[in-house]
């Protein structure tokens, strides 16, 4: 899984994923899981150089695909 290096919630999303199934909260445990599942059971997810070159782009993402 890809994650930034640096994101003001990523520390609080690590923290729960590896305290799992100890901790208090799961959501995002729930939603990875479940997002690397289907990611798993349908096709393989292909970044390209282009695809890549567009995340870094400010504005919405959901019209790479």
């Amino acid at each position: 899984m890809l994650l930034p290096s640096r994101a003001p919630w990523l520390a609080d999303y690590v923290t729960e994923l590896t305290s799992f199934p100890g901790s208090r909260y799961d959501d995002q445990v729930d939603s990875t899981t479940q997002a690397l599942d289907h990611l798993r059971l349908r096709r393989p997810m292909y970044i390209t150089p282009e695809l890549l070159e567009k995340s870094r782009l400010p504005g919405p993402r959901s019209r790479f695909y």
